[in-house]
């Protein structure tokens, strides 16, 4: 009855992910043994008819044992085969293809293993995939930089047309990559009773909760490849080999993923990572998984402002900001940065169903709505939380001339960011470009959340072809 760590997630969803995306996966390979947790849990549905997993260190197998019934499966079903050897030496050997290949090698700053990260390999590993194999790749966010997370990044996108990613904690992102289109999402493939009961546990039984760790397809990812101007990780410069044993060093962390979840305008919707989930999907919380979290909060936020909730489990700072908006005492001001932060905690993360009453035709405002300057900001939350991009458009810039530079800045970043959502949401990225460089001078960054999320809506634009701008990577 222990609680899951933060890794079984991580292990669980590498083999969740591709039993649910790909329609078949009957042959499955899975490069690095681990815990034998991402085999046991491939084992628990009955549709693979081998999965072969490939370990360079014969005592890793040996010692996971260890773990008991919690990797039981890999290692007496039948199904599950063993090859201890090099990953490029058992595919060059075998000239098998697969439904499906994952790839989870040891960190990046292990001798030897960043050569698993470059283009060449995912080239080599297409070989071995059938047209429409599915490959998921783990990489951490830990003991990495930015530079060195993306030019990681970079030589996925390279080789794969359709990429997307999921945070599946706070720490680790599985990347799932084909030539094909990928499939919508099929939780009835997660059914079969040892394999729900094993995701039941780690709150991934449902399509709902892989959903909110999912944070990117490929033009997002392409998005933040331009921004930190990372070249394509080959095997001919050794980039992470040098790098990765440097940042571990100094203790280095990627915060652009998590930062860029935690933007709660809905900047990845607009731009292809998130897609809100339901209220009544009842999303479990889990304290390690930041989109679990995030959505969390959300619904928090949602049922004290609907008069249906106390919103307990908030954290004190957010509970005080929305008792602040809530009362008819609070100074305009205050009231401006207290409504700014509680959009932050709720917009993004939900439908527009689920935010009728809340910020939609929201009945709790009362009086208030009569003051210009929150009657600006009311109409562009509103209009975000309907994700109507003509109005958001129109209410943010109407929000930016209305709403004073004095005015607390998240506030007028809001404003802004709305305002050039809008613009991407008409398919007008030439315009959406022309804010930030028009008017980004007079609306102050509020912090490292919109610092980045602003760059990253230009380096977007440039990266998928919407403007031809040319620009800078950020430093």
């Amino acid at each position: 009855n222990e609680l899951p760590s933060d890794d079984e997630s991580t292990m669980a969803m590498t083999a969740s992910l591709p039993l649910a995306l790909h329609p078949a996966p009957e042959r499955i390979a899975v490069i690095g043994w681990g815990s034998g947790m991402t085999t046991n849990t491939l084992l628990g549905s009955k549709v693979p008819k081998v999965v072969d997993t490939i370990e360079i260190e014969e005592a890793m197998h040996a010692g996971a044992q260890g773990f008991g019934n919690r990797v039981l499966r890999a290692y007496i079903d039948p199904r599950s085969q063993l090859h201890i050897d090099d990953a490029r030496t058992y595919f060059s050997a075998g000239q098998k293809r697969y439904d499906v290949i994952i790839s989870e090698p040891s960190n990046p700053w292990v001798s030897g293993v960043s050569s698993l990260f470059t283009r060449q390999f995912y080239q080599f590993l297409t070989r071995h995939l059938e047209q429409d194999g599915v490959l998921v790749q783990w990489m951490q966010t830990y003991e990495l930089n930015e530079p060195l997370f993306y030019t990681m990044v970079a030589a996925l996108i390279e080789e794969y047309p359709y990429v997307d990613a999921y945070l599946t904690n706070s720490a680790d992102v599985i990347f799932v990559a084909s030539h094909t289109p990928i499939r919508d999402f099929d939780a009835s493939h997660l059914q079969a009773p040892g394999l729900h009961a094993d995701l039941k546990r780690l709150s991934l039984a449902t399509g709902a909760e892989h959903q909110v760790r999912r944070f990117a397809n490929r033009d997002v990812l392409a998005g933040l490849v331009e921004l930190y101007g990372a070249p394509v990780h080959t095997d001919f410069y050794p980039t992470v080999a040098l790098g990765a044993p440097r940042a571990r060093y100094k203790q280095e962390s990627v915060r652009s993923v998590m930062n860029l979840m935690g933007t709660g305008m809905p900047v990845l919707e607009f731009t292809g990572g998130r897609k809100p989930v339901s209220v009544a999907s009842n999303v479990n919380e889990v304290l390690g998984s930041t989109g679990a979290v995030d959505h969390a909060n959300a619904r928090r936020v949602r049922e004290r402002m609907l008069g249906i909730g106390a919103a307990k489990g908030l954290e004190p700072k957010v509970l005080a900001e929305l008792e602040a908006l809530m009362s008819p005492k609070t100074s305009r001001a205050d009231w401006l940065h207290a409504a700014s932060v509680i959009a932050d905690y709720s917009i993004g993360y939900l439908p527009p169903e689920d935010l009728q009453g809340v910020w939609i035709q929201p009945q709790w405002v009362g009086a208030r709505a009569q003051d210009p300057e929150i009657a600006a900001v009311l109409a562009a939350y509103e209009a975000t939380a309907k994700r109507d991009p003509v109005v958001m458009y129109r209410a943010g810039v109407a929000g930016l001339d209305v709403v004073p530079v004095s005015a607390p800045k998240l506030v007028r970043d809001h404003l802004l960011t709305i305002a050039m959502l809008g613009a991407i949401g008409q398919g007008k990225g030439e315009l959406a470009f022309a804010l930030e460089e028009q008017r980004g001078a007079e609306v102050k960054v509020s912090n490292e959340y919109y610092g980045l999320a602003r760059a990253y809506i230009s380096a977007w634009l440039y990266a998928t072809g919407r403007v031809k701008t040319i620009r800078s990577p950020a430093s």
